[in-house]
């Protein structure tokens, strides 16, 4: 059994080459090399985002194929066209044997815009540009193969290269851009969008209510199935205005959204339909079907004729629901217009139709239109209903006039219903198999259309259809496929010898082929035939026959000799594996044109946020004859301000060209990267056909200044290198540019200085702690102020990036100053500076200086690693010198010129030059002063110790495919490494832990002889399967019982270790972060090491740098690549060869104090150094110096203590320094003693226990760094403004609140001005409008009060605070400053329930200890006492501003029904409490609101309800999972995992509409029972209840 999918996609804007068909010779077609790898990222992706209630396994995706896949993961039923859409996409983005051109040739170029595209949602453009992408990769890495050059097939030993390729590549996207939109990038979701366009305006309130009707029942009935759809949008209009849109994959958010929507205003129709439509059509998966709704014309008639290009373009249905015949035009009603107005170009265009003649013809063009009674609107949203479903597939069409007319239809194996659809004058329809009529059941009649279903049972095969008709009838036939083979068709064209796809309409003098490229086909169905449809007929007009030899390829291609002068439709029909014979329909017109439509050169536009560009459009006329066209345009992001100038050209025939104008600007704020799809219309006046053509423009486009110079100068002293990095910007443009400046520096070096310089001001950096400085760079980025903002990341390497807007002809010089320790590993110093440059530099220079105190053993300059290659490895380069001054000094220069720069890439060098040295080692131990501060650097001769290992590899589902491939790897390097005399042992976990035991026997820890390794090898390759989730307390657990069977004779945390290794965060058993770090710590009590391993970027990092530090461990994170297996092994070789554990230096009274580079131990081929103060009682050698620098200390003696196998051990370093003279203010040891003084607190505050402890080390790393002048991961940042700027942004700080935490109790009041605003949670989830919405009436909601809390500038949470009447709940409590809130609760008359029912807070006491004040507040009066004296009222419903105990209270009456009054506390707090008044009813009664305004002055002590959550995001940090297609996610709070839901609140502080992540029950967030915040009453100001 199978089934039939067509897709039609025209695909790209740009020539990329089809690869040949039919490959020949001995390797495998690239197409099933990319679609293997395709289902296999799917399946990973799956993995980790099971479906509600399942565990996904990848494993039974077999084959790899994606029908399988959707299979699998979806339970049967999906349709993966859109998937497989999406794969062809990339695969014929190929752009031919001579590469790229432009910045495409750069790979790091153009991951880069990849990565900006999808993070602006521009999926098409990106899948576009990750072919390309592909095929140079795979180009550079097999670059001779000639196979794959001329017919892009693979031979076997590069096909795994390839699938690493594009798996890593694949990777890189997921990581940067994150799971949602990854999964919206690769197209593995199902469902299409329901949408609707609908008129708001007075009359339309019986359509309104149908609609929300319609569409909750369609939500609600096909939640969780496969039908359920996969976006919403909604658009209502009228006249002026139209939106706001709401574009949501939320369905609460959908609901909530056509729940506010009601009928209002009118009279004063026509309406702006077309402009909300197209919007509709704009925020509409392809393939969807918009439903519009209305009872009056359309006013902006100016737009049809790019609304039915956009949904011609996107194969977009629009159905017209019209509730009343429209009679008149919009002209009647405008009187024409003055000449020169838009009305007057609407009335007196003549190409233009009007009223129910343009839904007609939209109709026509793209869908149905239906007139129906108010009365039935209901019924008629049925065909709302039966259309909004996934897996729809055409079969055949067919219009008839009047008489009596026969056809028949194939219904194959795979048809379980057929649909039949009829409109017009059908008069009798029957459908007969075999000479009996079949009834049709499930009958819809709505006004002209006619629907209804036949199931399928033993009638497969030739159904004959009769139609009697009294006028034009048109007829469909389609279904639901439940399995099937697909097709997805993309069209092409021939030129220059190769064969291009192409997107748009045709030209008559194309040389077209249609492509054809099928999937899940079996080997015994065949494709017959390829026929051209008549699209207003269905009429055959030529039938192609495909032979039986070509039924062994995938991909059909068709070259139509014939050029139609009508649209049509492409109709597939073969014989499936059961002998019958099929059709399938693609129901997206091609239409051949003489007129060629195009926008040259727009992408040599510059094109910045806020600019306003012109883009030249020209129309060339092939035909033979002059003539006349409307143009028009719009695009997708709506930065088109006037339309097309001129509007109305003629153009001569036979080659005739003309150039006209668009005009668009971008917002400010718009992220580069974001792309617009323009759809250029043109519609002669003396036809009919519509001309259009679709381009691309993207925000930020060729807005680069020029890098003039980039000047790297080390210098590297006894290890501790410092960089000094200098580039010159010029902006040689007309325009103010952008200039950016951005540098990878490594994970363990501190920034300690950066400056701009701009017409000769410097503008030096100052570091401020993380929190304060990025609320200065937002404030300055808010005012357009030129800013710059240094921040370490805590990752693998940390990114600095800053930009200033850059003048017409000015430059800037940025200069960033950092240092870092250099660290022995593997018996070498490695030294790396890293640059992106996106252009070549005409002035490019580094210069590395090396003086060490003793001579230089080897000094190698490795060459570039860089990503503008798929080769591993750093790449050799040309202009590198080494000069040897000294035995003890060398300097690297490395300078290339312009030509040598383009040698490896024409768009300058990207990557990282390497550098290694070492050093001779006459003996173990080297020192070196430096005024007061020395430098100790220590080796040992000892030998390598004996391990104990146990390897922990995760195997959950989510490592399937090349990650565990790459840990195979990975592992076979480190298993084969083991000595006979080392003992190991492996263990594979997911849901559940699979040990390895050597042949015969038990889970033991095995010697690492070679059978041993070969079987513990076997067990990873064969038995062990990726499936399943991640349960990491479980693995270790499951270790730490083999060494507590293995380890005699005592333990040794460096030699006996694990080694974990995860890519996820924990899913299965104990899931909390703070659980797993407190059980294993306790389980361990020190006596193994653990050592970390997060591969990827989806790991918790936090969690596994937690674990290694409390465990005596190291920690890593590698992320996907080419030579991640390399990665891990080298990691394991750092940690694999202690000779000394828990290493400690002693020193006698020579040395005040010091701080080591490590503390846990001591590896063959490392080194340990100390940097600390000499004491001045170690005596200078007594003779006289003769020249300064001539000084010579004595001997001093230090030892190096550690543990053995053996035990105890102690070295005793006897030492003679040697002495050098730094500049002034540049003493190096002192620079090293203080890196290592805060890399100290920092890794003491990565590895303790205690919070208090950890709140401390903190405070003391912040004051080390703003003492020291460092940028330290998580603690500080540095900030570069003017000094003007940066008072003024003080100032903007001081009198603004810091944080947000509100209660409310309503929603938005039905008489608010203006309308509400939505805004978003800033995860990418949704996109909603920002334009004001239409005003609802006032609902209750059951379940108040609602709690909102921001957590940090990004997240925003929302809960539920359920009760009783007269229940009285602490809402604030600091102790510190004798603050306490409480707020008592109240019912509404009509209870529902004792927990549904709507309640709210009516009273509210407030006590301030400190001041000895309380007052209490209800919604009318407040009452203030003061201690000692006699209670004081004031009323609400008055102005008034008062002062008691340095407490200030302001009211302002807003109107009869609010009243608002804010409270300041001389502590810099602020409250403000809003009062509603309202008639009492079942929904609402009058109540409070609450909200904190200012914030800074509360105490780390604040409990209650609101007060607990913290006022700084770095002190509990929370961050967002998404659970792609659906409304949820996972929000991480304190080391804990609590379930959310997408939601829409309002806000009463900021009086704005807001979403919001939804908590079910708070106690999982609060940890603590309700009963905790109860207080006796409102003034109760006791301690909280215990829990």
């Amino acid at each position: 059994m199978f089934r039939f999918l067509v897709v039609l996609s025209f695909l790209s804007f740009s020539a990329s080459v089809i690869p040949p068909q039919n490959p020949t010779g001995d390797c495998e077609p690239f197409i099933d090399v990319l679609t293997r790898s395709l289902v296999k990222a799917g399946a990973a992706y799956f993995a980790d985002n099971s479906r509600s209630g399942s565990v996904f396994d990848p494993n039974q995706v077999y084959p790899l194929t994606p029908i399988q896949l959707f299979d699998s993961y979806y339970g049967g039923g999906a349709t993966p066209s859109k998937f497989k859409e999406s794969i062809l996409r990339i695969y014929y983005a190929d752009p031919g044997i001579n590469g790229a051109a432009g910045a495409d040739k750069d790979l790091i170029i153009l991951r880069e815009n990849i990565f900006n595209y999808l993070s602006a949602q521009s999926y098409e453009l990106a899948r576009d540009k990750f072919g390309i992408l592909i095929y140079q990769a795979i180009d550079k890495f097999i670059p001779n193969s000639a196979l794959w050059l001329s017919l892009r097939c693979l031979v076997e030993d590069d096909v795994g290269s390839a699938e690493k390729i594009i798996f890593t590549e694949l990777e890189r996207v997921r990581n940067n851009i994150g799971d949602f939109k990854y999964g919206n990038f690769i197209n593995v979701g199902v469902g299409t969008t329901l949408a609707f366009a609908i008129d708001d305006t007075g009359s339309m309130s019986g359509e309104i209510r149908a609609a929300k009707q319609r569409a909750k029942m369609i939500i609600e009935e096909r939640q969780g199935s496969l039908d359920e759809p996969r976006d919403f949008v909604l658009v209502p209009f009228n006249d002026p205005t139209v939106g706001p849109i709401t574009a949501t994959s939320n369905p609460d958010t959908f609901k909530a959204s056509i729940d506010r929507l009601h009928a209002h205003g009118g009279g004063d129709a026509p309406e702006l339909a077309l402009r909300g439509i197209l919007l509709a059509i704009e925020n509409s998966q392809e393939g969807s079907t918009v439903f519009v709704i209305t009872d009056v014309d359309a006013k902006d008639i100016e737009l049809q004729d790019v609304v039915v290009a956009q949904a011609q373009q996107r194969n977009i249905k629009i159905t017209f629901l019209l509730t009343n015949i429209i009679s008149t035009s919009m002209c009647q009603y405008m009187r024409g217009g003055e000449p020169g107005t838009l009305t007057h170009r609407r009335c007196n265009t003549a190409s233009f139709k009007k009223g129910l003649e343009l839904y007609q013809y939209m109709a026509t063009s793209t869908g149905d239109l239906l007139v129906i009674r108010k009365s039935d609107i209901f019924s008629a949203t049925q065909v709302i209903d039966r259309t909004v479903r996934q897996g729809i597939v055409d079969i055949a069409i067919k219009t008839v006039t009047s008489g009596s007319h026969t056809f028949r239809v194939n219904i194959d194996a795979s048809v379980k219903t057929v649909f039949f659809q009829n409109t017009g004058g059908c008069q009798r329809f029957t459908v007969s198999y075999e000479g009996r009529v079949l009834p049709l059941t499930d009958p819809v009649t709505i006004d002209n259309l006619f629907e209804g279903k036949i199931n399928v049972t033993e009638t497969h095969g030739e159904w004959m259809i009769n139609v009697t008709a009294n006028s034009k009838c048109s007829i469909k036939v389609f279904t639901f496929l439940l399995i099937c083979v697909g097709f997805v068709q993309t069209l092409a064209k021939q030129e220059s010898g190769e064969l291009t796809r192409f997107e748009g309409q045709p030209l008559f003098s194309d040389e077209i082929v249609i492509l054809l490229n099928a999937y899940g086909k079996s080997s015994s169905t065949r494709v017959t035939s390829i026929s051209l449809i008549a699209q207003t007929t269905g009429v055959v007009l030529t039938t192609h026959s495909i032979p039986f030899g070509d039924q062994t390829d995938s991909e059909f291609r068709y070259s139509p000799s014939m050029r139609p002068l009508v649209p049509i439709f492409i109709s597939v029909r073969g014989i499936d594996q059961s002998g019958l014979g099929f059709t399938r329909l693609i129901s997206t017109p091609i239409q051949f044109v003489h007129v060629q439509l195009a926008c040259p050169n727009i992408g040599d536009i510059v094109f910045r946020p806020g600019d306003r560009i012109t883009i030249p459009v020209t129309v060339r006329n092939n035909g033979a004859t002059a003539a006349t066209f409307e143009l028009g345009a719009t695009d997708t992001r709506s930065y088109i301000t006037g339309g097309v100038t001129p509007s109305l050209v003629t153009v001569s025939g036979s080659g005739g060209i003309i150039t006209a104008n668009i005009t668009a600007r971008a917002p400010d704020t718009e992220p580069v990267g974001t792309t617009s799809v323009i759809t250029f219309t043109a519609k002669s006046s003396t036809s009919n056909s519509l001309l259009y053509k679709p381009c691309y423009l993207i925000v930020g486009q060729k807005s680069r200044p020029t890098v003039e110079t980039f000047v790297v100068a080390t210098t590297i002293k006894a290890r501790f290198a410092e960089t000094v990095m200098t580039s010159t910007v010029y902006n040689d443009a007309a325009v103010s540019r952008e200039a950016q400046y951005y540098v990878i520096l490594p994970v363990n070096a501190f920034i300690t200085n950066f400056s701009m310089t701009i017409d000769g001001v410097v503008y030096n950096g100052r570091i401020e702690e993380k929190a304060r400085a990025e609320a200065i760079y937002t404030a300055a980025r808010e005012r357009d102020l030129t800013v710059g903002h240094v921040a370490a990341r805590d990752q693998s390497s940390s990114v600095f990036q800053t930009s200033t807007n850059l003048a017409p002809r000015k430059r800037v010089i940025f200069q960033l100053t950092y240092q870092e320790a250099l660290q022995r590993k593997r018996g070498i110093y490695q030294y790396g500076v890293s640059f992106r440059m996106l252009q070549p530099v005409s002035m490019f220079s580094i210069t590395v200086s090396i003086s060490e105190s003793v001579p230089l053993s080897t000094v190698n300059a490795l060459g570039l690693e860089t990503e503008q290659t798929s080769v591993p490895g750093p790449v050799p380069l040309q202009g590198i010198t080494t000069v040897r001054s000294s035995p003890a000094s060398a300097v690297i220069t490395y300078r290339p010129t312009s030509n040598q720069q383009h040698l490896i890439s024409p768009f300058g060098l990207n990557g990282k030059f390497v550098i290694e040295y070492d050093v001779f080692r006459d003996r173990e131990t080297e020192m070196v002063i430096d005024q007061s501060y020395f430098a100790h650097f220590i080796t040992s001769n000892l030998p390598p110790m004996s391990k104990r290992v146990v390897f922990l590899i995760d195997v959950s589902g989510s490592m399937f495919g090349i990650k565990i491939d790459q840990v195979r790897q990975a592992m076979n390097t480190i298993l084969h490494g083991l000595a006979e005399t080392d003992s190991f042992s492996v263990i594979a976990f997911n849901s559940s832990v699979s040990r390895w035991s050597p042949s015969g026997t038990a889970a033991v820890l095995a010697s690492g002889t070679t059978a041993n390794i070969n079987s513990a090898m076997n067990f990873l390759n064969t038995t062990v399967t990726t499936r399943g989730g991640t349960d990491i307390l479980q693995a270790v657990e499951a270790a730490l019982q083999l060494f507590d069977s293995a380890a005699t004779g005592g333990t040794n945390t460096a030699s006996d270790f694990m080694v974990l290794l995860t890519d996820g965060r924990p899913t299965d058993g104990t899931v909390s972060s703070t659980a797993i770090i407190s059980a294993i710590r306790n389980l361990n009590r020190g006596r193994f090491g653990i050592n970390t391993i997060g591969f990827g970027t989806l790991v918790d990092m936090n969690l596994l740098r937690k674990i290694a530090a409390q465990n005596s461990g190291t920690s890593i994170q590698i992320f996907i690549d080419l030579n991640s297996y390399a990665q891990i092994s080298n990691f394991y070789e750092e940690i694999s060869q202690p000779i000394l554990s828990n290493t400690t230096m002693t020193y006698q009274q020579e040395v005040d104090h010091f701080f080591t580079s490590q503390k846990s131990a001591l590896m063959q081929d490392g080194e340990l150094i100390t940097a600390g103060v000499i004491s001045p009682s170690f005596a200078i050698n007594p003779r006289r110096r003769r020249r300064k620098r001539d000084v010579t200390f004595a001997t001093l003696q230090a030892d190096l203590i550690g543990d053995t196998r053996r035990g105890s051990e102690r070295e005793r370093h006897t030492v003679t320094p040697i002495t050098v003279a730094s500049q002034e203010g540049q003493n190096f040891a002192e620079r090293l003693y203080n890196f290592l003084r805060l890399r100290e607190s920092l890794r003491e505050m990565q590895g303790t226990t205690s919070i208090a402890r950890e709140a401390e080390l903190r405070q003391l790393a912040l004051n080390q760094s703003l003492e020291l002048g460092f940028v330290t991961p998580g603690i500080t940042s540095m900030i570069v403004l003017k000094p003007e700027d940066i008072r003024e942004i003080e100032n903007a700080l001081a009198a603004e609140r810091t944080t947000t935490i509100a209660v409310t109790t309503t929603r938005a009041p039905s008489t608010a001005a203006g309308g509400r605003t939505i805004t978003p949670i800033g995860s990418g989830l949704d996109r909603l409008s920002t334009s004001a919405p239409t005003r609802g009436p006032p609902s209750g909601v059951a379940g108040d009060p609602h709690v909102i809390v921001g957590l940090g500038l990004q997240i925003t949470i929302c809960f539920n605070w359920l009760g009783k009447q007269n229940e009285v709940y602490n809402l604030l409590n600091d102790t510190v400053n004798g603050i306490s809130v409480n707020g008592k609760l109240a019912q509404t008359p009509v209870h529902i329930s004792e927990t549904d029912s709507p309640t709210f807070i009516s009273d509210l006491g407030i006590s301030l200890a400190n001041q000895g004040v309380n007052f209490q507040i209800d919604s009318f009066t407040l009452v203030i006492r003061i201690r000692g004296g006699r209670p004081q009222r004031f009323s609400l419903k008055k102005m008034f501003r008062i002062k008691r105990r340095g407490v200030w209270f302001e009211n302002q009456p807003i109107s009869y029904t609010r009243y608002e009054l804010m409270v300041k506390l001389p502590q810099d707090i602020q409250f403000q409490i809003v009062s509603h008044v309202h008639a009492p009813n079942a929904n609402i009664i009058n109540h409070l609101d609450f909200s904190i305004v200012r914030s800074s002055g509360l105490s780390n002590a604040t409990s209650g309800v609101l007060g607990q959550f913290p006022h700084n995001s770095e002190i509990a940090p929370a961050t967002i999972d998404f659970i792609p297609n659906t409304q949820h996610a996972l929000l991480w709070f304190r080391h804990s995992m609590v379930k959310v839901t997408n939601h829409i609140m309002y806000d009463s502080l900021t009086k704005r509409t807001i979403e919001c992540w939804w908590v079910k029950n708070p106690m999982d967030l609060t940890g603590q029972s309700k009963h905790h915040y109860r207080r006796q009453a409102l003034l109760d100001n006791s301690a909280l209840a215990p829990k």
